[in-house]
């Protein structure tokens, strides 16, 4: 069953998976919404998302049991400036590591 998880700019999400593995479906940074997630006076542009997004939530979370991310420009390039973007991660726990070619 996968778990969706919603953080505001400027904050850390935590993906735990105790015991197993975590194995990422899913990342988008920007927004795609009005004022109904992460609330605030600039959501000018409600259809920016960064390409990047789910490859860097895969290399700090996929096959880790625990990991952190922050939803900000020290991890995700800027999709679109002057407007309060979230994070939004779905993932799973899995009894064993999934391997891709770049773990060889």
């Amino acid at each position: 069953m996968p778990f969706k998880k919603i953080i505001c700019q400027n904050n850390p999400v935590v993906l735990n998976c105790k015991g197993s593995f975590i194995n990422v479906l899913s990342a988008s940074y920007g927004r795609s919404t009005g004022r109904d997630i992460c609330a605030a006076d600039n959501i000018g542009d409600q259809s920016c998302h960064e390409p990047t997004s789910l490859g860097v939530v895969m290399s700090k979370c996929q096959g880790h049991a625990k990991c952190e991310v922050w939803a900000n420009g020290e991890f995700f390039p800027d999709p679109c400036p002057d407007t309060f973007k979230y994070l939004e991660v779905e993932y799973e726990c899995l009894a064993s590591k999934l391997l891709y070619f770049n773990d060889f």
